[in-house]
């Protein structure tokens, strides 16, 4: 089970870019039979490529990822996914407010599929387990001081409806020690990526301390 992995990153005025190239077992599990009737979960072996790049005008980021999975032997679908968003850094209204910062960030992720053709041992392929294959995802983050920030946000799935919607408070008392509050809700069917967790709602206090 090896892999290889190739990767180039590079920065220009106004811009950020990678390029990867991957061979080795795919991140995404399938159910295969492997002897009539036993049968196991497997991540097969796949080559990716994919890219990004992430540009910056004025207040503006604007940012965008792709990758392409070629599954050997047919034991998975073969499949592109991308996502692409854009986020704003504002100071005015932050400052009407008597804060430092405010950013939202909107996504918009998919995927496309270039060959079904399953291995007749295939009894599950991956796209049960591949997130946001059709999905919008937002969040908003506003800095209050150096020491307090807030953030909330949420992703919805188009293709299952189901979501998850999340909360943040974060405290710096020092360069050393950081207080976090955190909660999320998740919603949907049983057999979705978030509703699989529809009954794990969670709050979380977290505690970092450097030394």
């Amino acid at each position: 089970n090896w892999g290889y992995l190739l990767k180039y990153k590079g920065a220009r005025s106004g811009y950020d870019f990678f390029l990867l190239a991957h061979h080795g077992p795919s991140a995404f599990p399938i159910l295969y039979q492997t002897s009539p009737p036993n049968a196991e979960i497997m991540y097969p072996l796949a080559e990716t490529l994919a890219g990004g790049i992430a540009a910056t005008v004025d207040h503006w980021e604007f940012h965008a990822e792709t990758s392409y999975q070629n599954t050997r032997l047919n034991r998975d679908q073969d499949f592109g996914k991308y996502v692409f968003g854009a986020s704003y850094r504002d100071t005015e209204l932050a400052g009407w407010l008597g804060w430092e910062e405010i950013q939202p960030v909107i996504e918009y992720a998919g995927e496309w599929l270039t060959d079904r053709t399953l291995n007749a041992r295939t009894l599950s392929d991956s796209s049960g387990a591949r997130p946001f294959r059709d999905a919008v995802l937002a969040r908003l983050e506003a800095r209050l001081s150096e020491s307090w920030k807030w953030t909330v946000g949420g992703s919805l799935n188009l293709v299952d409806r189901d979501s998850t919607v999340a909360a943040g408070i974060e405290y710096k008392h020092n360069d050393n020690l950081t207080w976090r509050f955190d909660a999320r809700h998740f919603e949907g069917q049983s057999d979705t990526q978030f509703g699989r967790w529809r009954n794990n709602d969670f709050i979380e206090l977290g505690l970092e301390w450097k030394f």
